[in-house]
């Protein structure tokens, strides 16, 4: 199996509904989570913190993780979660936090997402006053990590996480708003599945940069504007719950 050098996560599935993947690529293979550890200098495989520079001879270790980690984390101070309706006309953005588990394998899990200070981008039929409710459904929502690679060169392309299982149905998110200042109208956006790519890791914090959907390849199902219209999108960090000296978590292939 090819080693993979690039690190993220996929708990950021918890704000994932419909983040596009590359065309012509195909799932295949099968990362793991673990830790870049340190290990004995000039006895272990990596120089770098993490393990991406693998020389045989540096002071840094992998260690795949063998039972589930508890992760925290969230969007980043100052930018959020934008969820759409493409055809109903309404957008909104909201901070986010998320909790939930990596690990053992390729294998993880979002147990608890909360949507607060959301606001409005776009109304649609919308009021502009109260701003809009948004809630995760179907929680929790398994996930779990694959590698891409070209079809016709095997090179990899990218790390994806595929979510395609909740714990009571389709995983999506439920939006409410007030319409005339009195009538509530809730638009409930769901996809039987989803994937989105994971990037880098900044110090001991995981940073994922959603893709803009490209393509209507999996936009999830909206009850007001109809199937492929719900699009996801927006950055999230995410961290250990305990953090622990001298390690990082990262993903190998």
């Amino acid at each position: 199996m090819k080693r993979i050098n690039i690190i993220g996560l996929c708990l950021v599935a918890a704000f994932a509904m419909s983040l596009t993947v590359v065309a012509s690529a195909s799932a295949t293979g099968a990362p793991k989570w673990g830790l870049c550890k340190e290990g004995r200098a000039g006895a272990s495989l990596y120089e770098d913190s993490l393990c991406l520079k693998d020389t045989g001879t540096g002071n840094w270790e992998f260690e795949e993780l063998t039972a589930q980690m508890a992760v925290t984390g969230g969007t980043p101070t100052g930018k959020g979660l934008v969820l759409e309706d493409m055809k109903a006309g309404t957008s909104i953005e909201c901070e986010g936090t998320q909790e939930g588990f990596v690990g053992p394998g390729a294998e993880d899990e979002i147990t608890k997402i909360s949507a607060t200070k959301c606001k409005f981008i776009k109304q649609g039929s919308c009021g502009a006053s109260p701003p809009p409710v948004a809630n995760a459904v179907n929680l929790p929502w398994k996930t779990q990590l694959l590698s891409e690679t070209n079809k016709e060169t095997g090179k990899l392309l990218l790390v994806i996480d595929i979510l395609a299982h909740a714990g009571g149905g389709e995983p999506g998110w439920d939006v409410e708003c007030t319409v005339g200042g009195f009538f509530k109208v809730q638009d409930t956006c769901k996809a039987p599945i989803a994937k989105l790519t994971v990037t880098a890791i900044l110090h001991d914090v995981i940073d994922t940069e959603f893709t803009k959907l490209l393509t209507k390849e999996f936009p999830a199902n909206c009850s007001l504007g109809g199937n492929k219209e719900g699009l996801v999108e927006g950055p999230a960090e995410i961290k250990p719950k305990t953090v622990t000296t001298g390690s990082l978590l990262t993903i190998k292939g």
